[in-house]
């Protein structure tokens, strides 16, 4: 029987389903952890947000929140262009 890396759909099958994640995707995830590290550092309202989960919950934890953030708000504008955009400050 095959070892199996991740999960699988039944165990009582001896097929291992596909995991691995894409190149493209993986290369989004570390331009977006980059972006959110440097963001971490800036003085407004989603650095300030990084620092307050990064004291509580952790700096990889903070990472995926901030992440999660931008790329929301990338998504949120081109898609609704009635959005706005405003920087509501570090004092949030």
């Amino acid at each position: 029987m095959k070892k199996a890396y991740g999960r699988r759909a039944d165990p009582s099958t001896t097929a291992v389903p596909w995991t691995r994640k894409r190149p493209a995707v993986v290369m989004a995830a570390r331009i977006l952890a980059t972006v959110a590290a440097a963001a971490g550092r800036t003085h407004t309202f989603i650095g300030a947000r990084h620092r307050r989960i990064k004291r509580r919950r952790g700096t990889l934890k903070a990472l995926v929140a901030t992440s999660r953030a931008i790329l929301e708000i990338i998504w949120t504008l081109p898609s609704n262009p009635a959005a706005l955009c405003r920087e509501l400050g570090e004092d949030h």
